[in-house]
């Protein structure tokens, strides 16, 4: 790996103190890690989003509460609107 890209980097880089492991092996573990990270976000969104859509109690509470926040549907929320909906977040 090239060790010029992160010297300068203000905060510790996992992959600098795996110097042992060849660049292939550091790209197999980078990969696990990433696929790993995004299969249990997706699984949690599905799950969450079959919840919400098979219990009108949930769906209407969440409508309700994007209602009375003014949520715009046709933009991305920032956190702090999303700290705004304790029952969605």
């Amino acid at each position: 790996m090239n060790k010029n890209r992160t010297e300068e980097l203000p905060y510790p880089v996992l992959f600098d103190k795996l110097g042992k492991y060849s660049d292939n092996e550091q790209i197999s573990e980078a990969m696990s890690v990433l696929i790993a990270g995004s299969d249990t976000t997706a699984y949690t969104l599905s799950i969450g989003t079959f919840h919400i859509l098979n219990s009108p109690e949930i769906s209407a509470k969440l409508q309700q509460e994007l209602r009375e926040n003014e949520v715009d549907p046709d933009q991305m929320p920032s956190l702090l609107d999303l700290e705004k909906l304790p029952y969605l977040v």
